[in-house]
């Protein structure tokens, strides 16, 4: 290993069955594509100095780096990328094509929401899915969950949550759902009520409104103007 590889590897670590650059601070993977890894350094680590910047692209010509669409996404549970953070979220255990799904994703409401579209799931069927430490290689529009094994095992955040605990948070969930119903029902009326409610917007506080009244020899009738009691001005038609 050269010193620049030395020195790169301080900030970057290689994961060579993926084929993936991590960036060891950020804790995630860094795309190659374009200028993508001279950006992150100068964007996310400008206190770095340039010598060592240098240093980390020299390193990373020499690997070979694959586009993020292209890194191969584990479905099954494997043991955790050291490299990469993690984070508490869910798997999916529907079947599909004979074998669990394996879908993961951060938040419950987005796997009822993958459940429902991609398996057809309905409440009455159940939870279909678990608590789940996961990974991504890459954030943003890249992020892709795969599940990963918990060192932590005596942590009861880890847990799968028990018919008790699935219950509550059923119950919890539906009265949301009521309370979003009954906004949106509410929301419904006032907009009718606004649609229907006008609001005069009176002219200056004047007591007199000129007009311009055509002569009479051009074949016009001349108007003739009052101010009613609201302060509108009005306008009747009348011969002189």
């Amino acid at each position: 290993m050269t010193s620049i590889d030395t020195e790169a590897s301080r900030y970057v670590s290689f994961l060579t069955e993926y084929r993936v650059l991590i960036c060891r601070s950020c804790k995630h993977g860094i795309s190659p594509n374009g200028d993508g890894i001279a950006r992150h350094f100068m964007e996310k680590h400008i206190t770095m100095p340039i010598q060592t910047r240098q240093s980390i692209l020299i390193y990373c010509n020499s690997l070979k780096l694959i586009d993020p669409s292209n890194v191969r996404i584990p479905t099954m549970e494997i043991e955790r990328i050291t490299e990469l953070e993690s984070s508490l979220g869910w798997y999916c255990q529907e079947q599909l094509d004979g074998k669990e799904c394996g879908h993961c994703c951060v938040t419950e409401t987005s796997m009822k929401i993958h459940c429902r579209d991609t398996h057809g799931w309905i409440k009455s069927k159940g939870v279909t899915w678990k608590r789940q430490s996961i990974q991504t290689f890459f954030q943003g529009k890249l992020i892709k969950y795969f599940p990963v094994t918990c060192n932590d095992g005596d942590d009861e955040s880890t847990q799968p949550l028990t018919s008790v605990d699935h219950l509550i948070k059923s119950l919890l969930e539906e009265a949301d759902e009521r309370d979003i119903e009954q906004r949106r029902t509410l929301n419904k009326v006032s907009d009718a009520q606004d649609l229907v409610t006008l609001t005069p917007i009176p002219y200056a506080d004047t007591k007199q409104v000129v007009f311009y009244h055509p002569p009479i020899s051009e074949g016009r009738r001349p108007w003739s103007h009052e101010k009613n009691a609201t302060g509108f001005c009005i306008g009747t038609v009348g011969r002189t």
